[in-house]
């Protein structure tokens, strides 16, 4: 049986077009984490020892900051993993909250110029 082995830009072209699947899954994820997120926020804002909030919102950034930057938003990356470190060191004083609150408002000005730029 003769090799078939792909060309190096047949391997390219097949990794680009799998990148480009992952970043259009990435986008549509981003249109339904955006009123998840702030639901969250809602909660964590009512009460600030919602550890079900906080472990789920700590778990979106973690996975979001893991990609983000791969399929080429390296911004929701970065702020999706600070966030990520403020809440395994979350305290729940007022400061804390108030940076947690802006920091969600940027990440989530993030996700929503993403998913205008991409349409």
């Amino acid at each position: 049986m003769p090799n078939k082995s792909l060309s190096d830009s047949a391997i390219r072209q097949r990794l680009a077009e799998a990148i480009g699947r992952t970043r259009q899954n990435f986008i549509d994820d981003l249109i339904v984490k955006i009123p998840e997120i702030e639901g969250l926020q809602a909660r964590i804002n009512a009460r600030s020892n919602d550890r079900d909030a906080l472990d789920q919102l700590g778990f979106l950034t973690h996975r979001m900051s893991g990609i983000a930057a791969t399929v080429g938003f390296p911004e929701i990356g970065e702020r999706a993993g600070e966030i990520h470190d403020v809440l395994s060191h979350f305290d729940q004083s007022d400061r804390q909250l108030v940076g947690l609150s802006q920091q969600l408002e940027t990440l989530l000005d993030l996700m929503e110029d993403a998913i205008v730029d991409e349409m």
